[in-house]
């Protein structure tokens, strides 16, 4: 199985004109056990809302309810029309690995879109049929190439950054489960793909460590180009397409700070040193920037950075972590990740009310 740039650029031009089928067969074996997504089945979260902030006489606390109640549950993903939310979930009853669910906000369900042998990682949204990610299915499956691939590396001397077993793959998929195509293949992992939302799919930023280290590199009708030369990870594209923030691990190897490139060729910071600034999320109706970070002290709570005023704002100051920050199309919401009192992550939903709270 293997997948050229050509056939891929073929597929994602296809993609997008929704005028003809793409010529990329089906892997086998993604879809072990189902070709279609389960059934919904409705969500009834046990765990009791959280306090954002304290209530005050002429402000109402702000409150965030839990959306999601069963497995470990990570990186939201609003739809384009905000009524669902993509994430993955581990440590369910009927599977151990992470696996791709969609939860219907308006109807408060749940279904499996993803049924894999390996774990899946880094999903977005490409439109409101086609989703998105990484998944180690195929690297496993394909064992005894890779393990070829290990002994050609070994013999002539190539240094490797880390290729093998654990390879992870960007995959395309629609949310009824029937065509999923498989985007790269490279020694080492391609992982946490973030597709251009005003593409259709046919461009997609993702980090690979096909060249001795995690770097950030984009696919589109083009092929695939390196694009970054840091320690990079969580890329993620502006609304409009023309903007792209992503986090940097510093050089101590425990910090890491927020980039954004207008151009995709140059880099300019976004926060400052010395934090553990992560996961940027874009907000929907600002040119503004929403992440996890410690620097308030040894919990993660959520920030915001204006782009335009130039502000920080503080988001969340509960006493507990929050992770993963998504906003919905329309600004109104923000999900985010909360770990459970069992150690399980669950999702989270509260107003965005960034607009009315003071600079730090």
């Amino acid at each position: 199985m293997r997948a050229s740039h050509l056939i891929v650029a073929l597929f994602l031009s296809g993609l997008c004109a929704c005028s003809s089928k793409p010529t990329v067969a089906v892997p086998p074996g993604l879809n072990s056990g189902s070709s279609s997504p389960g059934e919904p089945k409705v969500v009834t979260p046990t765990l009791p809302p959280l306090t954002i902030t304290e209530a005050s006489k002429t402000t109402p606390a702000l409150i965030a309810r839990p959306v999601t109640s069963h497995g470990d549950n990570r990186e939201p993903k609003f739809s384009p029309d905000g009524s669902k939310l993509l994430y993955l979930s581990s440590h369910r009853s009927s599977h151990r690995q992470s696996q791709v669910y969609e939860l219907d906000l308006l109807r408060s369900t749940e279904r499996r879109v993803t049924f894999h042998d390996g774990d899946d990682e880094g999903i977005s949204w490409a439109n409101a049929q086609w989703f998105t990610y990484s998944s180690n299915t195929d690297e496993t499956k394909e064992g005894a190439q890779a393990f070829e691939r290990l002994k050609n590396i070994a013999d002539s001397k190539v240094v490797a950054t880390s290729p093998g077993l654990s390879g992870t793959e960007i995959y395309l998929q629609r949310l009824d489960g029937r065509e999923i195509h498989r985007l790269t293949e490279s020694p080492g992992q391609d992982s946490t793909p973030d597709a251009d939302p005003t593409s259709n799919g046919s461009r997609i930023v993702f980090v690979s460590t096909r060249d001795n280290g995690a770097k950030l590199f984009l696919l589109d009708r083009k092929g695939v180009r390196k694009i970054s030369d840091g320690t990079d990870d969580h890329p993620a594209f502006r609304a409009d397409g023309k903007a792209l923030a992503w986090e940097r691990l510093e050089a101590d190897g425990k910090k890491s700070r927020l980039y954004v490139s207008e151009n995709l060729k140059t880099a300019a910071a976004l926060t400052s040193e010395g934090f553990r600034d992560r996961q940027p999320a874009w907000h929907s109706k600002a040119d503004a920037v929403l992440f996890s970070s410690n620097r308030g002290g040894s919990k993660f709570d959520l920030y915001l950075f204006d782009r335009k005023a130039q502000c920080l704002k503080r988001l969340t100051n509960g006493g507990f972590d929050a992770f993963y920050p998504a906003v919905s199309p329309d600004g109104s919401k923000i999900a985010f990740v909360v770990p459970g009192p069992n150690g399980l992550n669950q999702i989270y939903l509260m107003e965005d009310r960034s607009a009315s709270l003071p600079c730090k």
